[in-house]
């Protein structure tokens, strides 16, 4: 059965053109090149482009003793922020054809579609399953996981910070264009990090004190902080401040990175990273290209990071946000069906008797009406009935 009207071709194509893309990148980039080194060597062009570019950047760290060379900055074209790791779902429906008659013809249909988006695919399926699904596989070379079986017939994918390091330019975007036309798409956790490579050793002992002026708080209560590390005497080993629970939608991890990695050109080196899940907030699709906006609207203090900053929906928006969706699906999905109804003159009552369905999916009944089942204390009294035990 097919779903989305597209068949696998024709996602990789819509994909591949989605706004920002590749080649409009490499070309603009290109420009920026020609006018500022035009006049140099192609040595000395490249030594300057590699100076103005800190995502081509590499440094040294030490490792147990044994030094390694790292990647400075994960490839972004953001400068605020980076987005450091990322878990969704859709249903499978969504990844479906004519051509899909196994689960196993199901997970290679996504694996492609995996790998139009980042580059990578799935490549072994492991030996249990995982998250609550029944299956699990390995994304790349460890880049991240995908689950499939059970879990109301949905798909999750996750990629790590690896994985997203080395994927594919402009995978945002076409990340983006994809969670559009999926079938019930939902990020549910994604990280946010702000690299400060020279930060003075006092930074994360300012973040503490902002924290007790309440730059953290966003509601009513200030959330719960923790410290890791040692603080009253600071060693090489690094401290960490903890701001929100792990539990909660919004966690926030601030480290001496340069500290954990022992680097040797960033010893001072600050991570900011902000973990959002769906828990109890609507991630929007518009973070993957405006992560930076939503970074500095994570905290009051972080508003200085960026020009303009987006809160994070609280769960109380995600209905408004879910019909939106949802009307845009369904006009993508039935709209055209119902444009050749119209001329061939049906009425708007015919058309929606005809296509009108038997009753609303359950999920969608607690979503947009609420409880419906009445308590024990409510029910009407019946003579003479026995009660009943409850567990």
């Amino acid at each position: 059965m097919k779903t989305l009207g597209l068949n696998q071709v024709q996602l990789q194509d819509l994909l591949e053109n989605a706004v920002h893309t590749e080649h409009h990148q490499t070309q603009y980039e290109q420009r920026i090149l020609n006018q500022l080194y035009g006049g140099l060597t192609d040595s000395d062009k490249w030594a300057q482009y590699l100076d103005g570019h800190p995502a081509f950047k590499f440094h040294l760290v030490s490792d147990g003793g044994k030094i390694k060379v790292v990647e400075l900055v994960t490839k972004s074209h953001q400068k605020i922020c980076i987005i450091d790791f990322i878990t969704f779902t859709i249903n499978e429906e969504t990844c479906n054809t004519d051509m899909v008659l196994t689960d196993y013809d199901l997970i290679m249909l996504a694996s492609e579609t995996i790998t139009t988006i980042f580059g990578f695919g799935i490549t072994v399926q492991r030996g249990n399953g995982m998250n609550f699904y029944a299956r699990s596989y390995e994304l790349g070379d460890n880049y991240g996981n995908v689950c499939h079986g059970g879990q109301n017939s949905t798909i999750m994918i996750s990629v790590n910070a690896t994985g997203l390091m080395n994927a594919r330019e402009n995978w945002e975007s076409r990340l983006f264009h994809f969670l559009e036309i999926a079938i019930s798409p939902k990020i549910t956790r994604i990280d946010l990090a702000h690299d400060i490579y020279t930060a003075p050793d006092f930074l994360i002992d300012h973040y503490l004190c902002v924290y007790d002026k309440g730059g953290f708080t966003n509601y009513r209560n200030a959330p719960a902080v923790n410290q890791a590390g040692n603080w009253l005497t600071p060693n090489t080993d690094g401290r960490t401040l903890y701001i929100g629970k792990r539990t909660s939608g919004l966690y926030l991890r601030i480290y001496e990175k340069g500290r954990q990695l022992q680097s040797l050109l960033y010893p001072t080196w600050l991570r900011l990273e902000g973990e959002i899940k769906s828990d109890n907030r609507f991630i929007t699709h518009d973070v993957l290209l405006r992560p930076h906006d939503f970074f500095a609207g994570l905290y009051p203090c972080f508003r200085s990071f960026n020009n303009t900053f987006t809160r994070i929906d609280t769960f109380k928006n995600e209905v408004n946000a879910d019909f939106d969706h949802r009307i845009k699906w369904a006009k993508h999905q039935s709209g055209g069906f119902i444009k050749l109804l119209k001329e061939l003159t049906y009425s708007n009552d015919e058309i929606i008797s005809m296509v009108e369905g038997a009753k609303i999916p359950k999920t969608w009944q607690r979503k947009f009406f609420g409880n419906t089942k009445p308590a024990i204390h409510d029910e009407p009294a019946v003579i003479n009935q026995q009660p009943t035990m409850l567990d």
